[in-house]
């Protein structure tokens, strides 16, 4: 690395970090100004709240923070002459812009980690915090609703603590459903422990039943049955594939963020049909889509830096006007996905590639000049 690409690299970081960390604060202050029932929650519960919405917010900064930084960079370089002295030496706008682009494509693969793991679970706690600090338990936001387990289907009357009150747990495999009533139940890690439960297994190709009642019939549609006065405490545990905070996260309907990450659409959409599939893809196509925005808007943004002189206040403003354009593009690309009018996967990503091409092309006229 020459001294000129150190130069640019050391100058880099702390503007995209400081940036992400302006920017961040922005989302969170929007956020605090636009909940309507913030006073609601209790103090003690403010700053988790605040917290656990970084990780998704940082995410939709770093592309603006990348911009910024390249704003910032070459900005000043193009201002202090020294991009016209580095490219009549014979180095090009590419080589100086090497390591800001080595550093775009980290962030990127940061974006990736960010959806993928952190973002996800930071999501779940926002719903969580929440709730147990408006209502005391976040449990009951979600009694009395249908609850998809991704292939079961969970139902509960109440909550007293932690515990469900009144449970049902319904699976289909084929004709077979299998409905097991329980009087009290607890979710533990993706485990569904039930107490007093009662178990039916019912094949419904042996339905309507025919004139005729035989033991062989009933023997076949229902294949099995454990009733409670056997056992009136007795207990089962049935694997479920979702966690407790997962389910008030997808079902409170607080309108958060969404908790799921691009394996969870990924998976989702394999199964899903029809216009609910195709929202999942373009759902799925807008995750995907964000983490390579980094680098591509910084990409963009050092074309249009090298063009023009910025100082620190200007840059600031130029960055959230492209952003503002980029996400505009982004969201309406997503938009016309879910409705049909584009491929649902693809739509997301024409920004992407309008602002690629664009970047490309002005870096390469800003090269011959």
């Amino acid at each position: 690395m020459t001294r000129l690409e150190r130069m640019v690299a050391r100058e880099a970081i702390p503007n995209f970090l400081i940036g992400t960390g302006l920017y961040v604060g922005v989302f969170l202050l929007w956020r605090i100004l636009a909940q309507p029932f913030l006073s609601a929650l209790p103090a003690q519960a403010f700053l988790p709240w605040i917290l656990y919405q970084i990780p998704n917010f940082a995410l939709q900064a770093f592309p603006i923070a990348s911009v910024f930084t390249a704003l910032i960079v070459f900005g000043r370089l193009a201002r202090e002459n020294e991009l016209l002295a580095a490219q009549s030496g014979g180095i090009s706008l590419t080589q100086v812009a090497k390591p800001v682009l080595i550093f775009g494509a980290v962030i990127t693969l940061l974006g990736f980690v960010v959806a993928e793991w952190i973002a996800p679970k930071a999501n779940e706690q926002v719903s969580v915090t929440w709730w147990e600090g408006v209502s005391g338990n976040a449990l009951s936001r979600i009694a009395g609703k249908r609850l998809d387990l991704d292939g079961q289907t969970l139902f509960f009357a109440g909550v007293k603590g932690n515990q469900l009150e009144n449970v049902r747990l319904e699976e289909w495999k084929g004709n077979v459903q299998t409905i097991t009533l329980a009087r009290t139940a607890q979710i533990i890690d993706k485990r569904l422990e039930m107490v007093g439960f009662r178990k039916y297994s019912v094949n419904h190709d042996f339905f309507p039943p025919p004139d005729e009642i035989t033991a062989e019939w009933t023997q076949n549609a229902f294949t099995e049955v454990v009733r409670a006065s056997v056992n009136p405490n007795a207990k089962t545990s049935v694997p479920i594939k979702k966690t407790t905070d997962r389910l008030i996260a997808e079902n409170d309907g607080s309108g958060f963020e969404d908790p799921r990450s691009i394996s969870d659409l990924y998976l989702e959409h394999q199964k899903a049909t029809g216009a609910a599939q195709r929202d999942v893809a373009a759902q799925l196509g807008l995750k995907t889509a964000l983490p390579f925005a980094s680098f591509i808007i910084l990409l963009f943004g050092v074309a249009v830096a090298a063009s023009g002189s910025r100082n620190s206040s200007t840059a600031f403003g130029y960055a959230v006007l492209i952003a503002i354009g980029f996400y505009a593009a982004l969201f309406l690309g997503r938009t016309l996905g879910q409705i049909g009018l584009l491929p649902a996967f693809l739509a997301p990503w024409l920004a992407n590639v309008g602002f690629l091409v664009a970047g490309v092309w002005l870096l390469r006229s800003r090269q011959t000049r």
